[in-house]
């Protein structure tokens, strides 16, 4: 490809100037220098020819950038390491010339603000020197940007990154930190009674130097006693807590002093210890006993509230002084229905039972001691379970299920017919109820003394009585007597039992006269008929049975108009 051609200019068969240009743009860090000949030849014969050497130098443009060996630098540094003048060496390279070409190195404004006290660049050579020492629990990594600048008088810039990773050296002990207090001294207070698995102390375990894999154990100081203590880890954490795994025993020891040693996994592995004390108090060891887990009382309704039962709830305690004291009093009775009395353990009710409203109660009583005195023992207590069965009176009359009670019954059905039966109910237990009718004016009827089953005397017409009331006692059998009342309607219901009466014509009136000219269809007289009987039994039909073989005649058989 051509990169030079020449212009010539002409007058005629007169050259008057040659000029050389460039064919297209040059690069100087492709090419610098180019060396060309130019030949001139004349138009005489022979032709003559000429020649010019000419060398083009290609002046420099800053027009490249610097260029590192590499985008991202990647070290690794011990924490704790001493200083280095030459901690790493960065290069960058520019194909453009003299100080076009020439690079100084830099750490980017925001490097300098962060890390300009540990680090800094030489900026003739690209070393890197450390100032200070690295601290790992500080710095885990850390990113510099170095840039490149050439001297041009319009400079271009590149930018590079080192990543130095801080690596950690076990310099630092666990650290242990109690939740319960701030104080290096610990005092933990424990009654002797407490449930296995009660905690005691919760601590965490912290290691500046990253390490999670802090061991941990206690022990006792100065003793040969069993370890009554465990020492539990909280699964992914640093987090330990210390329970109690044995009864605690005041009179065996009344104070433990627990050892705390916490063991990082490093190289050499670095411990802590710390220890705490664990006072062991005295309790109320015995807690009061019923004579019985159940007492079965029964006691009749209706009786005097506030007056004390033949009967008492009783607890021993063998503990001496105010730890012996008994204290009685009822847990929980959902009816505030009784009470006892806090010394005797004597019971009453504050309120006449009814056994017909509640035959059962059940409650529980609780026996406490007068534990809590000056060396802090707690007071004890046991419960017992009370059962009271309520025996029953006499005090419930027989209640009919319902006031009114109606029956149907069938005119002219034989006697001693059944029409139903009237129920009750009694609250009391055992009762017998007698059912009678209220006097002996009523004829028609009489009832089951026992069962309440109604029945008919005799047959009934309804044509002449088809409704009646009356009323039934249900009393007690027994004494006291308690009765009560409820109304019986008896509706009779209509049986077909009566032919149609007519009533014109009659014997004495069954003449009808018309005129020999009455028309066909012509209206001649009504047949008046009426039936005893009610509803359907009274509906009539009339029709012509027989004498009028030629139909002369017809009749309505609804209203019994006869027409011609």
């Amino acid at each position: 490809m051509k990169r030079f051609h020449l212009k010539v200019d002409k007058s005629g068969e007169r050259i008057n100037n040659v000029e050389l240009r460039s064919a297209e743009s040059l690069d100087r860090e492709e090419q610098s220098i180019y060396r060309l000949k130019v030949i001139a030849v004349d138009g005489g014969q022979p032709a003559r020819t000429g020649y010019a050497n000419i060398e083009i130098n290609v002046l420099d443009l800053n027009d490249n950038y610097p260029q590192f060996s590499d985008n991202l630098y990647i070290l690794n540094v011990v924490e704790n390491a001493a200083p280095k003048k030459s901690l790493f060496k960065v290069e960058a390279t520019d194909k453009d010339a003299d100080t076009n070409g020439l690079i100084n190195y830099s750490f980017s404004e925001k490097t300098r603000k962060q890390y300009g006290d540990f680090f800094e660049i030489n900026k003739i050579t690209g070393i890197i020197s450390q100032n200070k020492p690295l601290d790992y629990e500080k710095f885990r990594s850390i990113s510099l940007d170095i840039i490149a600048r050439d001297q041009g008088i319009e400079p271009l810039t590149s930018k590079s990154t080192m990543i130095i990773n801080v690596e950690n050296v076990n310099d630092n002990a666990p650290q242990i930190t109690f939740y319960e207090t701030n104080s290096d001294k610990i005092n933990i207070s424990l009654p002797e009674d407490v449930p296995l698995e009660t905690h005691v102390l919760h601590f965490s375990v912290e290691d500046d130097d990253g390490d999670e894999n802090t061991s941990c154990s206690i022990r006792l100081n100065k003793t040969k006693m069993l370890m009554p203590y465990r020492l539990k880890k909280k699964e992914f954490s640093t987090e330990f807590v210390i329970e109690t795994i044995s009864e605690l025993d005041h009179e065996t020891s009344n104070k433990h002093v627990v050892i705390i040693e916490c063991r990082d996994a490093g190289t050499p592995p670095l411990s802590s210890t710390v220890l705490f004390n664990v006072y062991i108090k005295d309790v109320n060891d015995n807690a009061p006993k019923f004579t019985l887990d159940i007492y079965n009382i029964s006691i009749k309704e209706n009786n005097q509230p506030y007056k004390p039962f033949n009967f008492s709830i009783k607890a021993t305690d063998p503990d001496d002084g105010k730890n012996g004291d008994i204290i009685y009093s009822i847990k929980s009775d959902p009816y505030a229905a009784f009470q006892i009395d806090a010394k005797s353990g004597e019971l009453w009710t504050t309120v006449s039972l009814d056994r017909e409203k509640n035959s059962f109660y059940k409650f529980e009583v609780v026996a406490s001691d007068g534990g809590n005195d000056e060396n802090n023992s707690l007071s004890r207590s046991s419960t017992a379970v009370v059962t009271v069965l309520v025996d029953d009176e006499n005090d419930e009359p027989p209640r009919f299920r319902q006031p009114i009670y109606n029956f149907t019954i069938i005119e002219n059905k034989q006697s001693k017919t059944e029409l139903g039966q009237l129920t009750v109910n009694d609250l009391d237990l055992k009762s017998k109820t007698i059912f009678q009718l209220e006097s002996n004016s009523n004829r028609m009827f009489r009832i089951d003394s026992k069962s309440g089953k109604l029945f008919s005397i005799k047959p009934l017409n309804r044509e002449e009585k088809d409704y009646y009331t009356f009323k039934i006692i249900a009393k007690d059998e027994e004494f006291p007597e308690m009765q009560s009342v409820a109304i019986a309607n008896v509706i009779v219901l209509d049986e077909n039992d009566n032919p149609p009466i007519i009533e014109f014509p009659t014997s004495g009136n069954e003449t009808v006269y018309i005129s020999k000219n009455t028309e066909v269809g012509s209206f001649i007289a009504k047949i008046i008929a009426s039936d005893l009987d009610a509803g359907n039994n009274s509906n009539l039909i009339y029709s012509i049975s027989h004498n009028d073989p030629e139909n002369h005649f017809k009749i309505d058989e609804r209203t019994g108009e006869l027409f011609l």
